[in-house]
């Protein structure tokens, strides 16, 4: 009798150190709606209030881009130049003389299966405001400007699920919208042209610096769903993210900061080889019992991210 109370009592025990050790079990999908997106869509629309996201026009533009939640500061520069395009008898030279942010939202796009980012432009009426052409044909130049309404720029981010289970975005299109069709005829398909030139630049310029950004938009993504999961797959409907997940890891903060920083690897590199013995590890990322390099390439996969 005293040894079958010994066994129980060891299993038991056993069952619960086993309990204990392995990672939360987290299955089923969500939805993130553009109801999710509103906090990102408000705090871009303070920063247009503010001046931080304030025009674009040929030349240097300087904009300060933060995430809810987040410390960091991202600058983004687009240098745009005036564009030369071939016209009957001659060419025409285009530039934005000042287009100024409105307003901002956010959409998930079910028909290009992407993230919508358009930023409305206000109605430019006054003499500094719009854009501008000079026409050389037949051997004279002449100045051409008209004011821009109804316009808008509008980026693409395509999520996709990585190798590792996250979330991460890319940017697939941008496009700069102007009623083109008030200008006069002769400066009407330059400008059209022209405005074509400036999509690619910008799109460019974007992509380049999109990586300084990418692990501050990821890491938004990963707050929005339960700890200790990972994404198996996704699908972009109208007005909604649909997320299947699955059990997975969790998030490498082990002080507390919100951030995944050298403080955070360093952790784990002075409890590596602990093992848990039926008390949890913080820095046991998998759940597997060990603290191991399992655990620390993953902090180091998730190193700079935030939540």
């Amino acid at each position: 009798m005293t040894t079958r109370r010994g066994l129980l009592l060891l299993s038991l025990l056993l069952i619960g150190w086993g309990c204990q050790s392995r990672p939360i079990v987290w299955n089923g999908t969500i939805s993130l709606t553009d109801a999710e997106l509103i906090p990102l869509q408000e705090r871009l629309n303070e920063q247009i209030a503010r001046g931080e996201l304030r025009w674009i026009r040929t030349g240097r533009n300087d904009y300060v881009v933060q995430l809810p939640g987040s410390a960091r500061r991202y600058l983004w520069t687009l240098e745009l130049r005036p564009q030369t395009v071939t016209i009957p008898f001659g060419f025409a030279t285009a530039w934005i003389t000042q287009l100024e942010f409105e307003s901002a939202e956010l959409h998930w796009d079910g028909r290009e299966r992407a993230l919508r980012l358009r930023l409305d432009i206000r109605d430019n009426v006054g003499p500094e405001t719009g854009i501008a052409a000079d026409v050389l044909a037949f051997g004279q130049v002449q100045r051409k400007e008209f004011a821009v309404t109804g316009a808008s720029f509008t980026f693409w981010l395509r999520p996709r699920v990585d190798a590792y289970g996250e979330i991460v975005f890319d940017p697939i299109a941008f496009r700069l919208r102007v009623n083109t069709d008030d200008a006069i005829p002769e400066v009407r398909q330059p400008l059209r042209e022209t405005l074509e030139l400036v999509q690619a630049e910008i799109l460019r310029q974007v992509n380049a610096q999109f990586q300084n950004y990418r692990s501050e938009l990821e890491g938004w993504a990963y707050a929005q769903r339960p700890p200790a999961t990972h994404v198996e797959s996704l699908e972009v409907r109208e007005g909604e993210l649909i997320v299947r997940l699955g059990p997975g890891l969790l998030f490498p903060d082990l002080n507390g900061d919100r951030r995944v920083d050298v403080q955070d690897l360093s952790r784990i590199a002075l409890r590596f080889g602990r093992r848990s013995f039926g008390e949890p590890i913080a820095e046991d990322l998998n759940g597997d019992g060990v603290v191991d390099v399992r655990d620390l390439v993953w902090a180091a996969r998730m190193f700079g991210r935030s939540r």
